[in-house]
């Protein structure tokens, strides 16, 4: 946009991206003032089985935006749930904010809920306690997360 003469700085056309903003005042794109982003929101979406979580599908199966109120403003799915997974889906307008949740490193926590067909002893999910909390512990790191405080998300898988 810079190159084909299209952003200006009080009403001067900008000939390189390396100009130091202080704030968007006076910034201009095709004439028309730049707005300051819009705060993150975020959004709780009750997954039914059956959805896929993602914007279209190839196959032509039903996708979660294909169940969206069309008013809503752009969002996009915190990690995801599989198709025959029903559950709590967290939903940003904040494409960063969504990166941030889903890196485990960052540490957020999460809560998931899951059923088990068949046998299962104390001691097996114990085990899984154990490797799933080894897992975390090796990749979590104490990073804050900018602009956002813990969130707890879950759902089943």
């Amino acid at each position: 946009m810079i190159a084909e003469g299209r952003v200006a700085l009080n009403g001067t056309t900008l000939d390189t991206p390396a100009t130091i903003l202080r704030n968007l005042a006076g910034v201009t794109v095709d004439g028309d003032p730049v707005e300051a982003p819009s705060a993150a929101r975020l959004f709780l979406y009750h997954k039914p089985t059956g959805l896929l979580v993602a914007e279209r599908d190839p196959a032509g199966r039903t996708t979660i935006y294909d169940r969206l109120p069309r008013e809503l403003p752009r969002l996009v799915p915190v990690g995801r749930l599989d198709l025959n997974t029903e559950g709590l889906l967290l939903m940003t307008t904040d494409g960063g904010l969504k990166r941030q949740l889903e890196l485990p490193a960052t540490g957020v926590e999460r809560a998931y809920r899951a059923r088990a067909y068949g046998n299962i002893t104390q001691p097996q999910l114990e085990e899984l306690i154990e490797e799933s909390r080894s897992r975390a512990s090796a990749t979590a790191r104490s990073t804050p997360i900018s602009n956002a405080a813990p969130a707890r998300t879950s759902g089943s898988r």
